[in-house]
């Protein structure tokens, strides 16, 4: 994995890896203490892809969502993959046409397809959320 302060990333070998509800507690290699641990506090972090494991049909990594266009069941645009949210329930989707954003819904009854490779999302048409955002 390699994290990054912002510029520039280091390599780092996970030595241990085990996860703990919504997130995953590391050990790297070179750490000795959890005051060096603590120094990277904030820290990007990457890893290549292709030491990431095939997901199972329907479901993506959030780098391959992030910036495909999102339209609505009737072909209207509504904008672009900005970021993602993460709450109790489900994750929500940030979408941002210009100055205007909505917040979509992840889940499977909305979502009715992603192209990875047209970089399009469709989703179901909701009234009140996504029609009269231009007001």
């Amino acid at each position: 994995m390699y994290l990054s302060p912002g510029k520039g990333l280091k390599e780092w070998v996970i030595v241990e890896a085990k996860g703990e509800g919504h997130r995953v507690l590391l050990r790297l290699e070179g750490l000795e203490n959890r005051q060096q641990a603590e120094a990277l506090a904030g820290f990007s972090v990457y890893l290549s892809e292709k030491h990431l494991q095939t997901l199972p049909e329907g479901e993506y990594y959030w780098y391959q969502l992030i910036g495909c266009r999102v339209y609505n069941d009737q072909n209207r645009f509504l904008g672009v993959l900005k970021g993602i949210l993460t709450t109790a329930a489900h994750d929500i989707w940030a979408v941002q046409d210009g100055e205007k954003e909505v917040l979509l819904p992840a889940v499977e009854d909305f979502i009715l397809s992603v192209d990875e490779v047209l970089k399009e999302i469709r989703v179901r048409s909701v009234e009140g959320l996504t029609e009269n955002n231009d007001h």
